[in-house]
């Protein structure tokens, strides 16, 4: 999202503020969402499994989100949050428990 900022925003005249805003509401998102998926749905997974499967997820989901809703910062951050939640119950049911 930080790449296509960097593309689109050359005649933006606050896109470090538009960065920063996003890293909060990401921080957040993820320091909420991240640790309920992980003791809730993930406790018989690697943690290294579930911060890179996770993280990718909501990385892929909020570009395509961004993208695909017409640079709606709003529909990225949804999208993203689901796409980690799809993510996780995925690596949930490909995983045995231990």
């Amino acid at each position: 999202m930080l790449a296509l900022l960097f593309v689109l925003g050359h005649g933006f005249p606050y896109y470090d503020i538009a960065f920063a805003a996003a890293a909060g509401v990401g921080a957040a998102l993820g320091g909420v969402v991240g640790p309920l998926l992980r003791w809730s749905l993930l406790r018989d997974v690697q943690l290294q499994r579930v911060i890179a499967s996770v993280a990718s997820g909501a990385v892929l989901w909020g570009v395509v989100g961004f993208v695909g809703a017409g640079f709606n910062p709003v529909a990225a951050v949804g999208t993203a949050t689901m796409g980690a939640v799809v993510h996780a119950i995925r690596l949930r049911a490909r995983t045995r428990p231990v």
